[in-house]
């Protein structure tokens, strides 16, 4: 089994996308995973993200239940 691990820190929407090319492109089983960063702020000031929106957190949450992604 194939295990996919990514990191999000203010995207969610991105996860969809991820999953969405990863159900395409890979043909066998695999796990998909996503550690939430969000509220790490030094490494959100380090990597210079200016749009912090505090209901981040929460939407990552919410994207990965509905897609069934591991969290």
């Amino acid at each position: 089994m194939i295990r996919v691990i990514s990191v999000h820190i203010n995207e969610p929407r991105f996860i969809y996308y991820q999953k969405k090319l990863l159900d395409k492109f890979i043909d066998e089983p695999f796990e998909f995973i996503v550690f939430d960063d969000s509220g790490n702020t030094i490494n959100s000031i380090s990597k210079q993200i200016t749009n912090f929106d505090s209901n981040i957190k929460n939407n990552i949450e919410v994207v990965c239940n509905n897609l069934g992604v591991k969290k």
